[in-house]
């Protein structure tokens, strides 16, 4: 089972830099000035400082679980707008179900630790 949850964390954080290298993308190439510049770099930015500060296994002021899942389902959920209005469908279904199944993983491995 261990070596399960470590596996599913390394997906995360595949899924994690995946997440911050569609918002650049679909920013920057999807958008016109100046909502590309927003989109593709502020965006990201600010969701690379909210998962630093709040979220990763390391992070100074981790929150409590239900805050964490709240930021979690708002990053991911808005990401999954910006690709279902921007890119082909298939890659939005793709990324829905990845990213659902894993996080249900992650937070059910850590509810079953606590």
């Amino acid at each position: 089972m261990k070596e399960f949850m470590l596996i599913n964390s390394i997906i995360r954080f595949l899924i994690e830099i995946m997440t911050m290298l569609l918002l650049i993308f679909i920013g920057l190439t999807k958008f016109k000035m100046p909502f590309n510049i927003l989109i593709g770099v502020v965006v990201p930015f600010l969701v690379f400082l909210i998962w630093s500060s709040y979220i990763a296994p390391a992070s100074p002021n981790k929150v409590i679980f239900l805050y964490r899942v709240f930021i979690e389902i708002i990053i991911f959920s808005s990401t999954s707008l910006l690709i279902f209005a921007k890119l082909p469908l298939k890659y939005f279904i793709i990324y829905v179900v990845i990213v659902a199944i894993n996080t249900f993983l992650v937070h059910w491995g850590e509810l079953k630790h606590q």
